[in-house]
């Protein structure tokens, strides 16, 4: 599972996520929770996946990618 959003990662709506993922889910996972966060749009209130820039799009399929090979 990948949690990508806007907000800070330490703190934000998907530290919360992953832990109650992990709280109810763990024994389903086949690998660990990655929490990436979209570094330009850190602190703003934008639409997600709109805002990705070709390299965050990039950082965010290395993290699928290592996922999948877990």
């Amino acid at each position: 599972m990948i949690i990508l959003h806007e907000a800070p990662l330490t703190g934000g709506a998907g530290a919360e996520f992953a832990a109650r993922i992990a709280e109810k889910a763990f024994d389903y996972l086949d690998a660990p929770i990655k929490r990436h966060r979209i570094d330009r749009y850190a602190d703003a209130v934008l639409p997600a996946a709109r805002g990705l820039r070709a390299a965050e799009q990039a950082k965010v399929l290395a993290a699928a990618r290592e996922l999948l090979a877990y």
